[in-house]
């Protein structure tokens, strides 16, 4: 729950007590040598966790009052401007009950954390989503609360389910029809709504999540929603509404500090109910329904195990319906305003997709390299998620830190992917420096710099469905339509992911 302005108050007693235990201890404890993953010796220089620079909590607290250098900036800002302050590490101390988070940015700090987790790796979980399915509706989590806020052998257990229909790649490949699908008539539908200068509504990016929830429900459920049509059922339209808002109070509660966390907790719990309410009534009806048994893993392979099936699609529609959107995105800009790259991505598409009306299969859904780098590189540039949570495995020294078993940890990939240490001309879209054999492949690029699926044991479960969506829309786009933005670049705003905000119209010219 959360705590309560007396509990708080001892709370923060309590940690100054241990704080200045733990230095006391620090000058009379004799000299010693800590173990680190690769069993070396680190000697006694190692600065010890306190000394981590660092805002100090009275520098947040007033931080983020009116008028304080805090309070008007976005999550990414604010973490680009401790970096350029305290350089490769620096600890976000907790207030008001929160813990401590040590904020990493050096790819090589990545790959110990990342080497010694283990086969189920801890991370940092949404408390508000874990609070409402363990508190406040338990009655609806039995047996567990899914992907996203279990841990340990519990986490496990379900993502085993998982992955059993997201993961495996011959059963992925059955969902390639359904996503297409939809894709086919979200191209076409954009064609139709275009104004007299074939620009799309300013709403695009609200359309792209009606995109991405009808194909989510499509492929998980072989359910379509009717998003795309002239008159969608309005119960639906309130779901993208819904989710877009549970997105956004996720993150003013989990991701960043706020006085108001108690009233944002109420709204919170209001809008889950009656996202969870829709999700499930549209869950029930489908796998009752026994027309759409045929090439439906969900219903074969969960078959007895109604609980864990309802969670998994909804986890796969609360994770997965703006990630993707704001991927797609990404890349749609990227090749807007670079012509010349979406040319030849272009020439590879009519290879896949002779005709218009050509079929989409795995066979010509992978052989797509160049439609790959493209996608990477527009996530390199515009990444959705630019972030990996981690909980410290075991005790660790990084930066020349110790940093004990437990501690929050925060994997800061974003500000590396324009870094001139790993990419030649950083800012530019170079879709060609992801391609194999390539004299533009960087010799200096650290395979821990661009994660956009996450990496390791709890990477992204939904990754496998996500390109797929991606690339068959991306492919239906570019068969129909040359891509053109006249307009400023767009902004973008952190709410759990970076998404683009504002009026944003691309121009889409038949071909």
């Amino acid at each position: 729950m959360l705590p309560n302005l007396n509990s708080t108050i001892l709370k923060l007693k309590m940690k100054q007590i241990r704080f200045q235990l733990r230095s006391m201890s620090n000058l009379i404890k004799p000299v010693g040598t800590i173990k680190v993953q690769d069993n070396i010796d680190v000697q006694s220089s190692v600065k010890p966790y306190e000394s981590i620079p660092g805002p100090s909590r009275f520098r947040i607290l007033t931080g983020y009052l009116p008028g304080g250098k805090f309070k008007s900036m976005s999550f990414g800002d604010f973490h680009r401007s401790l970096h350029q302050e305290y350089g490769l590490i620096y600890k976000v101390t907790g207030v008001l009950g929160d813990r401590d988070v040590v904020v990493l940015h050096d790819p090589g700090d990545f790959k110990k954390i990342y080497n010694c987790e283990g086969p189920t790796p801890k991370k940092i979980l949404l408390e508000c989503l874990g609070y409402y399915r363990k508190v406040v509706r338990k009655e609806n989590y039995p047996n567990t609360v899914g992907v996203m806020n279990e841990q340990g052998k519990d986490w496990w257990n379900i993502r085993q389910k998982a992955n059993s229909v997201l993961m495996r790649p011959q059963i992925v490949e059955n969902y390639i029809p359904n996503a297409d699908s939809v894709s086919i008539d979200f191209s076409n539908r954009l064609g139709k709504l275009r104004d007299s200068n074939l620009e799309t509504p300013p709403d695009l990016y609200f359309l792209l999540i009606t995109w991405s929830v009808e194909s989510l429900f499509n492929i998980m459920i072989h359910k379509r929603l009717g998003l795309l049509g002239d008159n969608p059922n309005e119960e639906y339209v309130k779901l993208v509404r819904d989710g877009l808002e549970f997105t956004r109070l996720i993150c003013d509660i989990s991701l960043t500090f706020s006085f108001w966390k108690r009233t944002q907790m109420k709204r919170f719990i209001s809008i889950t109910d009656d996202i969870v309410g829709t999700i499930r009534k549209i869950t029930d009806e489908a796998m009752q329904d026994t027309s759409n048994d045929v090439g439906n893993p969900l219903k074969t392979i969960l078959e007895g195990d109604k609980n864990a099936a309802s969670i998994i699609v909804e986890d796969s529609i609360l994770a997965g319906f703006e990630t993707t959107s704001a991927a797609v995105f990404s890349v749609l800009y990227c090749l807007a305003i670079n012509p010349e790259k979406q040319e030849i991505l272009r020439s590879e598409v009519l290879t896949a997709l002779p005709e218009k009306t050509s079929q989409l299969t795995a066979e010509n859904l992978s052989n797509l390299p160049y439609l790959e780098a493209c996608i990477k590189e527009a996530l390199r540039l515009l990444p959705v998620v630019g972030n990996n949570f981690r909980l410290a495995s075991q005790d660790l020294v990084l930066q020349g830190y110790q940093v004990p078993k437990d501690t929050h940890l925060l994997l800061n990939n974003e500000l590396s992917h324009k870094d001139s240490r790993y990419f030649k001309d950083p800012e530019s879209y170079i879709p060609e420096r992801w391609l194999q054999n390539t004299e533009l492949r960087p010799s200096t690029y650290h395979p821990l710099v661009v994660l956009p699926f996450g990496f390791g044991a709890r990477n992204c479960v939904g990754q496998r469905i996500a390109k797929i969506q991606i690339k068959s829309l991306l492919l239906r786009m570019l068969r129909n339509y040359r891509l053109e933005w006249q307009h400023p670049a767009p902004e973008m705003e952190f709410y759990t992911i970076n998404s683009p905000s504002g009026d944003l119209r691309l121009r889409l010219c038949d071909i």
